[in-house]
């Protein structure tokens, strides 16, 4: 690692070996071996970290460069590490300011027989920007459940799925035969409140796709228009992007249960065990009309990738989660994960008893 006088810019060597074209084709020229030609130098990329660059810093690494034989470098201008201090201003990708501190990195390697080359964008993605639309992004499917009584023609506004960048698109309407009763969690029709403010739809319809980002000490109020009584509670949580190993990565939330919103008493300390799966807690009865869920325990592995909450359920004895799924490691087949475990690429066979059969599916 090349050390500057601020810590700001991340270097990874990639070395290039190879003679010049006349001691390949000949024989080892012992003093090209010695003062090797330019073509045969290390050359490196050169991470330009949240921005947190500056002029002084530049030319010491080129500097540190020069001094260890590196003859290129390509810059990247990358991110995520923004909970560091990088004791610099940082400067915005694409400002001029940016393209000042570029324009100087240019000259001062001009300066020392160094070449530069240059990422094609900002960011880990190689082709994104904030010129791309939604409309012209990479999309996902996402979607939501609603019970029903069948038998008979009804009017019903459908719940609009979790989405981000207000964009959505409708693809299908389907209606298959329920294998189970909805709770009383859902029948209670509950409503979610992120820290006190933030109205949140989404986390009881069913679905695994999408849900608000959390972070540690966030709060979840959960209102329902009846009190009910619940000894389990269901969560389907994910980072969608993680290198860690997400069995490894355990959450907590406290959960907290009243009658009248403002005097709340301990259910339990509900430790889940891994992420990016559906996973249940249960804890000795209570009864309650409101829920507050305070989250206690962050996975801190890959910490810079945001870690979201797609469901939450209450439930009783007896009782079937809205989003249960048959599909083994179905959210990890949402997300991009590194993991030795077969599930994720394999899927299980599932009998009829279990499987919705294409003849009780109806195409609304």
């Amino acid at each position: 690692m090349i050390r500057t006088l601020f810590p700001i810019l991340s270097i990874v060597l990639s070395i290039q070996l190879g003679f010049s074209q006349k001691a390949t084709q000949h024989k080892l020229n012992e003093n090209e071996f010695k003062n090797p030609p330019n073509s045969s130098k290390v050359h490196t990329w050169w991470h330009w970290m949240q921005g947190s660059i500056s002029k002084d810093g530049i030319t010491k690494d080129l500097e540190s460069m020069k001094a260890q034989g590196i003859s290129q470098a390509t810059i990247l201008n990358v991110g995520l590490i923004d909970y560091k201090k990088y004791l610099v201003p940082q400067i915005k990708f694409g400002t001029d300011e940016w393209f000042d501190m570029f324009k100087w990195a240019l000259a001062e390697a001009k300066r020392l027989g160094i070449t530069i080359g240059a990422h094609n964008c900002d960011g880990w993605s190689t082709s994104g920007g904030p010129w791309i639309t939604p409309e012209q992004s990479m999309k996902t499917f996402t979607w939501s459940k609603t019970q029903i009584n069948g038998g008979k023609k009804i009017n019903i506004n459908l719940n609009k799925p979790f989405n981000r960048a207000n964009y959505y698109e409708d693809v299908a309407v389907i209606a298959v035969p329920a294998k189970s009763e909805p709770s009383a969690f859902q029948k209670s029709q509950p409503t979610f409140t992120l820290n006190k403010s933030i109205n949140i739809n989404g986390l009881a319809d069913g679905s695994l796709s999408g849900g608000p980002t959390l972070k540690h000490d966030d709060t979840l109020l959960i209102a329902l228009d009846k009190a009910i009584k619940v000894s389990r509670i269901a969560l389907a949580s994910e980072k969608p992007f993680t290198w860690a190993d997400p069995n490894k990565m355990d959450v907590g939330y406290n959960l907290f249960y009243s009658m009248d919103g403002q005097n709340f008493k301990l259910a339990c300390n509900a430790i889940f065990k891994g992420i990016n799966k559906i996973s249940e807690v249960g804890f000795p009865e209570v009864e309650g009309r409101y829920f507050r869920l305070e989250f206690s325990q962050f996975p801190w592995s890959d910490a810079w990738f945001a870690y979201t909450v797609a469901e939450v359920e209450l439930l009783k004895t007896g009782e079937t989660a809205f989003n249960t799924d048959n599909l083994s490691a179905v959210l990890e087949k949402n997300v991009t994960v590194r993991s030795s475990g077969k599930d994720i690429y394999a899927s299980n066979n599932v009998s009829n008893q279990l499987a919705t059969l294409k003849n009780k599916t109806i195409d609304i």
